[in-house]
């Protein structure tokens, strides 16, 4: 796929366009960027619809903009790893690499948290690593709340899924579209080469939500407008259309 990140101001509102959050450093720098377009703006939108994932924290700088309030999150259901030796190199050295590439980034401390985490559980097997769950609070930094419209359909998966689930949050947000792809029951996906033949992608992280009957699998993330996909769509962005016109005053 053609990886794009987008901030353009559409005059009666901002659009914001990530086809995934996989380079965490562009999309940082893309928010540093227009961060006071951002911040000005009444009326957003952002798109994530065939949102191909990547990491969470690409876009948690991100959520403080949506926002004049301070939101805060908890969530108490276990989450597991499976930490193998094979996947805790791989983190390991990913990691390190990208901790290499950002030497003044804000989010520098998260990563070398992320980092002991593999090293502290290195083959240890299957993991909670939710086992004492401190409620995550997201400070607004918006004078007044913006209007904001996320628009979602059912290629949007991974962590694109969990940027919607975190919309969710913002009383401010309405999401527009289709359900997403439901891809975190198991994620954290590592590939093993079979004899230089084939690639097995395996996950090796479990939402426990799967054991509480609560799986995102067959749903995916709902959304608060739902609009049925119709032939007229092969001619006209209807979502974005109808996100547009949802906005209380242009």
């Amino acid at each position: 796929f053609e990886q794009s990140y987008i901030i353009e101001n559409k005059h009666t509102y901002i659009y914001l366009k990530f086809t995934d959050f996989i380079d965490h450093l562009k999309i940082s720098n893309l928010i540093d960027k227009h961060k006071n377009l951002i911040l000005n703006a009444k009326q957003i939108i952002i798109d994530v619809r065939g949102n191909r994932g990547g990491s969470d924290l690409a876009y948690l700088k991100l959520l403080p903009y949506l926002t004049s309030e301070s939101i805060t999150i908890t969530d108490d259901t276990p989450y597991y790893h499976r930490f193998t030796k094979a996947y805790c190199d791989e983190r390991i050295h990913a990691i390190s690499e990208l901790i290499k590439q950002m030497p003044d980034s804000d989010d520098l401390d998260e990563y070398k948290s992320i980092l002991n985490l593999y090293k502290d559980n290195y083959n240890k097997g299957l993991v909670n690593i939710n086992n004492n769950p401190e409620p995550d609070t997201i400070k607004g930094i918006q004078e007044k709340c913006p209007d904001v419209k996320v628009l979602a359909d059912f290629e949007c998966g991974s962590s694109g899924d969990n940027f919607v689930k975190f919309a969710h949050e913002f009383k401010n947000i309405e999401i527009i579209g289709r359900p997403t792809k439901g891809m975190n029951d198991y994620s954290n996906v590592m590939f093993v080469d079979i004899n230089g033949k084939y690639k097995l992608s395996v996950p090796h992280s479990k939402d426990g939500n799967v054991d509480l009957g609560k799986s995102m699998g067959k749903t995916g993330i709902p959304v608060d407008h739902y609009i049925p996909w119709t032939p007229e769509e092969l001619e006209k962005d209807i979502i974005l259309e109808t996100a547009i016109n949802r906005f209380t005053s242009l």
